[in-house]
């Protein structure tokens, strides 16, 4: 029986290959974190940003994963998120900026006419954000909602007492 020999240009390629596909990922994720940073600022959304950085450069500075999660779906309402989305889409479908904003507009304040018929015919309000679903909407989804969890308190030692400089000698 032969031994195994293991194959060196193969190793090679295959590594080469793996870090071309790690320079690709990260080149695509510094991307759309750009783009994510670009949106945060058209909704200068620095301004309510804790991170001192962004506050500093009255520009998006720090984690644009955290400012997502925890300030775009809080300071952004629905209908801008809906009216940025459907630009995007008439943008990334060829046509000019000036022109998919106004499409878009037109789209929006479309929609918002068929809501208040809708809203009219039948009674019906729609729930604001944040509250609740009624129970006559709820029991036709296929899973509740999460109940919002209370925020647990975090629990800090206290700072040691201040003692003043070190002097070593005189």
């Amino acid at each position: 029986m032969l031994p195994m020999t293991r194959n060196d240009t193969d190793d090679d390629a295959l590594k080469r290959r793996q870090e071309d596909a790690q320079r690709q990922t990260e080149a695509d994720n510094r991307a759309r974190d750009g783009a994510r940073r670009n949106m945060f600022n058209l909704f200068d959304l620095w301004t309510v940003c804790p991170d001192k950085r962004c506050l500093r450069a009255r520009s998006c500075r720090g984690d644009v994963d955290i400012c997502l999660r925890d300030r775009w779906f809080v300071h952004v309402s629905a209908e801008a998120r809906a009216l940025l989305g459907k630009t995007l889409e008439l943008v990334g479908g060829g046509m000019p900026w000036r022109e998919a904003l106004n499409t878009a507009n037109a789209d929006m304040e479309r929609r918002l006419k068929i809501l208040a018929d809708v809203e009219a015919r039948y009674g019906v309000k729609m729930p604001e954000r944040g509250a609740p679903l009624p129970a006559s909407i709820a029991r036709h989804m296929h899973a509740a909602p999460p109940a919002p969890a209370a925020p647990s308190p975090v629990l800090r030692a206290a700072p040691p007492p201040h003692r003043g400089p070190r002097v070593r000698g005189f």
